[in-house]
């Protein structure tokens, strides 16, 4: 995977007072030659995820790829909310309201993006959390 890299980065961190919240950002470049991405983890945290936030870059996707966030079980915790993003508008996710996130996520959390075939696109995902408290 020449040229290919995906980082995770805590953008914002407020735990001082409740609610705790914490984003994380993740940063994805396609490869060069195939357009895949590389998988990432986010760090270990427990807590649920408020929302998700994923915007294309320049050069953009391709048109309808897809993100999956999965955690220790294999369970894509967004419940395919993240699926055909758009290459060119900023969009959102909330969890779908047949399940919603109330469900703790603990552990890592897992990212895939599938279905780019544009070499060297790029993006970032902001994936909300609030913390639980003990």
């Amino acid at each position: 995977m020449a040229g290919a890299s995906t980082t995770v980065s805590t953008i914002i961190s407020q735990v001082s007072s409740p609610p705790q919240i914490q984003c994380f950002k993740i940063s994805w470049l396609a490869d060069d030659s195939d357009g895949s991405v590389l998988p990432a983890s986010l760090p270990n945290f427990d807590g649920k995820i408020l929302l998700v936030v994923v915007d294309p870059g320049s050069p953009a996707p391709t048109a309808n790829y897809n993100i999956t966030l999965k955690d220790g079980t294999g369970l894509d915790v967004m419940h395919g909310a993240l699926q055909n993003r758009s290459d060119t508008v900023t969009e959102y996710a909330r969890c779908s309201v047949v399940e919603p996130m109330d469900r703790p996520v603990a552990g890592a959390v897992g990212f895939a993006l599938t279905g780019n075939s544009v070499n060297s696109a790029v993006g970032a995902v902001y994936v909300y959390v609030e913390l639980l408290t003990a």
